[in-house]
């Protein structure tokens, strides 16, 4: 094996043994990042840039960099402002709020997002997204116990990555 193919590999292993023993070893006392919250801003076409904020006035600070007056940002948000001046709001996506260790939220979250839940593919989120529909939303997240192929191992695996919002 070519040596950056190992370095590759390395990187990879490493990777998935931190996220395991994360996972599958809670009394390991993980130290949580100091920020609160994350932005992400993508201007026009250029690639988007993720904001590690730490209180509501380094929020406000970002915004104002932009030339972004939109009171309803919080964080976890993903903004686009177009060269028209126009910004839209949305989600961080499941991916990068998980990577950034930041919750996904089962009564907001699109059928992608869910699927960046380990072991959670297409057919469970859409189950998933069914449920929250036709019960307007769920009161705890132990609810999803209620749905087919959701018991109590695959629960306990995805339950340090949700949250209600």
């Amino acid at each position: 094996m070519p040596s950056s193919n190992k370095s590759v590999f390395i990187t990879a292993l490493c990777c998935l043994l931190f996220y395991l023993c994360k996972c599958y070893i809670p009394d390991l006392n993980w130290k949580s990042t100091e920020y609160s919250t994350y932005i992400e801003v993508s201007v026009s076409k250029s690639l988007p840039v993720v904001y590690p904020l730490r209180n509501e006035t380094e929020l406000r600070h970002l915004l104002s960099l932009y030339g972004i007056s939109e009171p309803s940002i919080n964080g976890g948000d993903s903004i686009l402002v177009r060269k028209d001046k126009g910004v839209y709001v949305s989600q961080i996506s499941g991916k990068r709020r998980i990577a950034l260790g930041m919750p996904i939220g089962i009564n907001s979250a699109s059928i992608e997002d869910l699927k960046a839940l380990p072991g959670i593919g297409t057919e469970l989120a859409r189950r998933i997204v069914e449920y929250r529909n036709s019960n307007n939303g769920f009161r705890k997240i132990e609810e999803l116990l209620m749905i087919k192929g959701i018991g109590k191992k695959r629960f306990e695996r995805i339950k340090p990555f949700i949250d209600l919002n």
